[in-house]
């Protein structure tokens, strides 16, 4: 997917210990995909996260990485009024 228009898109800068991330995990079975595995981690330190995961059988697997802003830094862009556009 290219993006050419951000006017969707937040702008409002954050560092990694003001993230989170999603992990989510699909086995990709011939026509039956198989959720796996969901890991939620937060970053409260400066280090890489790791994510273990047991893989109960071979096959391709999908992972899907989500990174989005945590909730002290959405409290903290909202009294500062820089959420106004996604109201």
């Amino acid at each position: 997917m290219i993006i050419t228009d951000n006017s969707d898109y937040s702008n409002i800068p954050f560092t990694y210990e003001d993230t989170i991330t999603i992990n989510v995990l699909v086995l990709e079975k011939k026509n039956n995909p198989s959720l796996t595995a969901i890991t939620f981690n937060t970053h409260t330190t400066s280090a890489l996260d790791e994510v273990h995961l047991q893989l109960g059988e071979d096959g391709l697997y999908n992972l899907i990485h989500i990174i989005v802003p945590n909730y002290d830094w959405y409290i903290r862009n909202k009294k500062l009024g820089t959420l106004s556009k996604y109201k």
